[in-house]
């Protein structure tokens, strides 16, 4: 599944079949295939030579049930096929292996969890900043005023968009924030290379620092970009914030960020409908 074919004795290796289908380290897999598992596989070459069974295997609109041809699809366990699968429809695979692990372990393990902003701050401290990882169309700004809203702490709220003439700013920001005990949030570190190396002594040194008001958290956001300083990222809390893709996705993430106190104080007919959901 890795490394593809790997080394192995060519020199009976039969003339590809489906050339139009398949490039050399495809044909090679198919080998290799046939060589790991004589007992499975047996023929497997000369069987290729059916053309159109190849082609309409190949071709299909859902090759993840589609039934592999020649009477090979009983014979194959379901890692085998997520292989065939490599070799003709290797686009699929992402499809495959989360189907893979859903049978295999269950759907819970093919979900990525959705972090709220409680279990984040239960994570953090005050030498320990908090960076979202961003993607296009993902910004965690109004999620953490909201956060900070629900936990009283809206006034000690700071924020600043990084950028050309604002270290000044963002410093003080963190100054302050460090003695009263603030939350700081700055956005769009990606923005203002030229002072990632400050910023970087900066958390660097919470560490010796014996007077940082324990209350205070440093959020940062940035899009993933190789002058992001290390140190920050080894120390720090890493998450990554994307667009949730598709409904369900959607529906998860707006349930994740309500309350029981959201639940109680609703409108009713409002009420009625976060039941549904």
């Amino acid at each position: 599944m890795l490394r593809g074919a790997g080394v192995y004795e060519k020199s009976e290796q039969p003339q590809n079949p489906l050339p139009h289908l398949l490039k050399t380290e495809a044909w090679d897999l198919v080998y290799a295939l046939e060589l790991q598992y004589p007992e499975q596989l047996e023929g497997l070459c000369e069987n290729m030579k059916n053309k159109k069974s190849w082609e309409i295997y190949s071709s299909s609109e859902d090759p993840l049930k589609a039934r592999i041809p020649c009477g090979f699809h009983d014979k194959l366990d379901s890692f085998q096929k997520i292989i065939m699968l490599k070799i003709f429809r290797p686009e699929t695979l992402l499809f495959a292996f989360n189907k893979f692990v859903t049978e295999n372990l269950g759907e819970y393990y093919s979900e990525s969890p959705s972090s709220t902003m409680e279990q984040l701050y239960q994570d953090s401290d005050k030498i320990t900043p908090v960076i979202f990882v961003l993607s296009q169309g993902a910004d965690p700004t109004n999620q953490l005023i909201k956060f900070a809203e629900a936990k009283k702490n809206i006034d000690n709220f700071r924020y600043i968009s990084l950028g050309q003439g604002q270290e000044n700013i963002a410093h003080s920001l963190i100054k302050e924030g460090k003695k009263e005990g603030n939350w700081v949030l700055l956005q769009n570190c990606h923005l203002f290379r030229s002072w990632m190396t400050q910023l970087e002594n900066i958390v660097n040194n919470f560490a010796d620092e014996t007077n940082i008001n324990n209350d205070f958290r440093l959020f940062l956001t940035s899009m993933p970009v190789n002058y992001f300083p290390v140190s920050i990222l080894q120390n720090g809390l890493k998450l990554t914030t994307e667009p949730p893709r598709g409904i369900k996705a959607n529906l998860k993430k707006s349930y994740n960020e309500l309350t029981e106190d959201d639940f109680d104080h609703v409108k009713p007919e409002w009420n009625r409908l976060l039941f549904g959901l």
